[in-house]
């Protein structure tokens, strides 16, 4: 499933997991979180409802998670935004922000890619989960620079686990190697 108007691509993803259009994946993680599964952290449960309220309202035009009952489990979705610059901007000034702002750096040996990494931590009833991002913008071919495609891993994961914690960094570090694979599949 690729976003409206962007080209084909390519892209390793965990076995039993796919892209889909964000409406789609609202319903099939609401039937997963009712369907009580016990494999399921109570802390991720309870964090579910506002992160579905989050993806329903971000301009994401795909989400990559599991989309068979043996998939195999992760706590991240990927998100696709299709990002397009400003009237006569060329999308390079928008990585040059993320460079200065966020810290973003070329990942890739061929500086396809731009990578960034945010932390956030977000109140749960009783609880409190922290998300942590991790951001690509890969420009979109024969677009003169205007256009991107923004995916951005977000892991859930406890309070007590910061971005640098050793698990954090493990899945971090799994949602590199399927991002890594990506390519777009254009004549």
């Amino acid at each position: 499933m690729n976003g409206a108007s962007l080209p084909q691509f390519r892209m390793l993803t965990p076995a039993g997991w796919a892209f889909v259009g964000v409406e789609d994946a609202a319903r099939q993680a609401e039937a997963a979180m009712s369907s009580h599964d016990e494999s399921v952290p109570q802390w991720l449960r309870d964090a579910a409802p506002d992160a579905l309220e989050s993806i329903r309202h971000s301009e994401a035009v795909m989400v990559l998670q599991p989309v068979v009952q043996d998939a195999s489990p992760a706590p991240f979705v990927i998100l696709g935004t299709h990002r397009t610059a400003a009237s006569g901007v060329e999308m390079v000034e928008f990585a040059r922000s993320l460079v200065d702002s966020q810290g973003a750096t070329h990942p890739d040996d061929q500086g396809q890619f731009l990578r960034w990494v945010e932390a956030d931590q977000r109140p749960v009833p009783q609880q409190t989960v922290r998300t942590t991002s991790v951001h690509y913008l890969v420009p979109v071919p024969n677009t003169r620079k205007r256009e991107a495609l923004q995916l951005t891993g977000i892991v859930t994961h406890s309070l007590e686990e910061s971005a640098s914690s050793p698990a954090v960094q493990r899945w971090l570090n799994a949602i590199d190697g399927f991002v890594g694979t990506f390519t777009w599949e254009v004549e």
